[in-house]
Parts: C-alpha cells; structure tokens; sequence
C-alpha cells in the first residue's frame, strides 16, 4: 500500500491539472490574449490531455509497485474532470454569446462597468448599431410608397407617374446606401480600437460576422444593379410613349421592335429585383 504521502501526492497532482484547466484559459480571455472559444477549446484539451497523462502515471507508479489504482482515485479524477469542464462552460461558453451580448446592448448599464474590456467594446459597438438600425426603420415607416407597384402595368400610366417611381426607388436606395456607409464607419471604429487592445478576439469577431458582413454588401450591390436598370427601363417608357401606351390595366403597343425592348427591359428588372429575396433571407439569417 502506498504511503499517505504518495496518496496526497496523486490528488494534488489531479488537482493541479483541474486547476491549470480552468486557471490557464480564463486568466488568457481576460487578458485579451485569446477569445472566448479558444480559451475553451485550450481548456478541454489540457483536462484531457494533462488528466490522461497525470493518470498514465499514477498507475504507472502503482503498477511498479504491484499495487492496484484506488477507484476512489478514478472516481475522484472524473469527477473533477466533469467539474472543471462544467466551471470552464460556465465561465467562458457563455461569455461574449450573441445572446449575452445584445441583452447587455439593450440594457442601461453604463459601458464603464461593463468587464472584461473586449466585450464592453463589442456592447458600445451593438448600441451604435441598434441605434443606426431604429433610426433607418423610422425613416422607412415615415417614406410614403409609391402610387403603384415598382415595374407593375400602372407604374407605366403616365410620365409624372413613372418619373415619381423612379424617384421614390432612388430615395429608398440612396437611404440604403448611407445607412450601410453608416454600419462601416461603425465597424470600422470597433475594429480599431478592438485592432489595438484585443487583437486576438478580433479575429473571432470577424469570422462570425463574415457572412452577414457579405450579405449586406451583396444586397447593395443589387440594389445599384437594380436602380440602373430601372432608371434605364423607365426613361425608356417615357421616350417612346407613343408605342407602349397604358390603356385600361393592359399595354398598346404598334412597334413591335420597341415593344420587345421594353418587355426585355423590364423582365431584367424583374429579374434582379426577385434576385435580391435570397440575398435578403440570408443576411437576416446569418
């Protein structure tokens, strides 16, 4: 049998391993060397990693010496396993999580009191754009629509009705492209400052908004795309209204050429603006 001090021995060194497993990864997160998800995945392995090889030695040990390991010693090393991982997903898995976060963004907690520092940064940054967010969705609910449908037979009535489609859908892209100016100088701002101090958990910050950051770009870029082509289309309709003449709900043409044209013109409008549905569905989903 061993001796009471190789027996204290083995659970010291059990525990050290527990210790160094939850120690190591959280000093590191709040330091800002690693994020949230490194510091987990760097404390899964070292209770892994260090607990085999802590336990590979003690029956080494009690195996040179013809001595069986103690199950209270094996129940005692999961137990505490389970325990050190349990305290490290308390700590860190919930830590910085998109839920956490935007309930932080949304209360009155001043950002001074916020701790650790990387997320009191990302929380000041939510609030920005929270705040660009309810300020574009009041200006959309304030904008009257147009008289009619974009690219829909009555859009077509007359000039004054066409030139106040267009107008309308340059506004509604104008309003789109400075809220989107306004989220870069946004992000840009918090990766600077996040770019200075917590280098490390910048990187995971981009990487989960990477999709949603393409999203929005793309649906910009549709939405110029689309613009173009409708100014196109319309201006197109105004010059030639003596050949796509609306009548009753339906179009009189006497030009076929010209009204080929058009109908091309306006499935290509059709076609880019029913192209930007998926992009919307996936960047409210990202």
């Amino acid at each position: 049998m061993l001796s009471k001090k190789w027996q204290l021995f083995d659970w010291i060194l059990l525990g050290l391993v527990c210790y160094w497993a939850l120690d190591t990864p959280i000093s590191g997160y709040r330091s800002g060397l690693w994020s949230p998800r490194v510091g987990l995945v760097s404390g899964f392995l070292t209770l892994a990693v260090g607990g085999t090889i802590a336990l590979l030695t003690i029956r080494s040990r009690h195996h040179r010496l013809g001595l069986p390991t103690p199950r209270s010693l094996l129940i005692g090393a999961i137990a505490g396993g389970v325990l050190s991982a349990g305290g490290l997903w308390l700590m860190l898995g919930n830590e910085m999580s998109e839920k956490d976060l935007m309930m932080t963004a949304l209360s009155s907690k001043p950002i001074s009191e916020i701790q650790p520092e990387e997320k009191a940064l990302v929380v000041q940054f939510l609030r920005k754009e929270i705040a660009r967010d309810r300020d574009y969705k009041q200006i959309a609910l304030q904008t009257k629509p147009p008289e009619f449908p974009l690219f829909s037979n009555g859009s077509f009535g007359n000039e004054a009705i066409m030139q106040r489609e267009v107008d309308w859908f340059q506004k509604a892209v104008a309003r789109d492209a400075s809220n989107y100016d306004q989220h870069e100088h946004n992000l840009e701002e918090f990766r600077s400052l996040m770019m200075k101090r917590h280098a490390a958990f910048l990187v995971s910050f981009n990487l989960g908004i990477h999709s949603k950051e393409e999203s929005f770009a793309e649906i910009l870029s549709l939405e110029k795309q689309l613009l173009d082509a409708t100014v196109d289309l319309y201006g197109f309709a105004a010059r030639n209204r003596e050949n796509i003449i609306y009548f009753n709900g339906n179009f009189i043409s006497h030009d076929p050429a010209v009204w080929n044209a058009f109908a091309e013109k306006r499935r290509n409008c059709i076609s880019i603006y029913q192209g930007l549905r998926p992009s919307l569905t996936k960047w409210l989903s990202a």
